[in-house]
């Protein structure tokens, strides 16, 4: 099989027993090592979301005398957590995943987790709104 695909199903389920007669006709072989998977398809993020966090990193960035670009990392590397990796002069870079490939449900918890850590840091967000 060259690529994965997707197929969005909804839920009609017409559309449904059209893609099971397709994936009934693939050519499997001995040697391939398939995986279906089915599940809630994603939704992404809205504007709205990724406005609100960035309105909160300023705020709480200006409340601590940082700029919001070093906040907004300060958040990233305390949710997602981060990887270190070396290059082959041997020198070693962290790196902060993309807060981009975040869905709209992990977004919001990631708006949430910025919340508490500002208050751990005695910065209430949205205070003055």
């Amino acid at each position: 099989m060259k690529d994965p695909r997707i197929f969005h199903i909804g839920n009609d389920r017409t559309k449904f027993l059209y893609i099971l007669s397709i994936l009934s006709k693939l050519m499997i072989f001995p040697e391939d090592d398939l995986e279906l998977e089915i599940r809630q398809r994603r939704k992404e993020k809205t504007h709205e979301q990724r406005k609100l966090w960035h309105a909160e990193l300023t705020e709480f960035g200006r409340e601590l005398g940082y700029t919001m670009l070093q906040i907004k990392e300060v958040v990233k590397r305390e949710f997602f957590g981060s990887t270190l990796i070396t290059m082959p002069n041997g020198k070693m870079h962290e790196v902060i995943p993309s807060s981009e490939e975040a869905d709209r449900y992990n977004y919001s918890e990631l708006i949430e987790f910025t919340r508490r850590l500002a208050a751990e840091n005695g910065v209430i967000l949205g205070a003055g709104a």
